[in-house]
């Protein structure tokens, strides 16, 4: 549980399109119903070995090609993530390209 932060080089369109392939290459669901301009969900749903996570995912662009990100995680079902959220959401970052900051 926790807020990470980072910088694409591109504007947020596509921004949003390479963190959307990212997640979805590690097993994130986006969810469309939470969708709106801006703001982008990741799910992962309760397993044997997970308690489940989201990930909101806002964007801000800081001029016509960059782009900023916070990327916010929760838990569905635990007190606690011991960093697992940070962990994930840093991974997914540069997954998709993104300057963590």
């Amino acid at each position: 549980m926790g807020t990470v932060t980072g910088t694409f080089p591109l504007p947020v369109d596509q921004a949003a399109s390479a963190l959307t392939a990212a997640a979805t290459q590690a097993g994130w669901v986006v969810d469309v119903h939470a969708r709106h301009a801006g703001v982008l969900r990741l799910v992962k749903s309760v397993t044997a070995f997970s308690w489940g996570s989201q990930i909101t995912v806002g964007f801000t662009p800081l001029g016509p090609t960059t782009t900023q990100t916070a990327l916010t995680s929760t838990e569905t079902l635990a007190i606690t993530d011991w960093g697992r959220g940070k962990r994930a959401a840093r991974r997914l970052l540069t997954a998709a390209g993104a300057v963590p900051d």
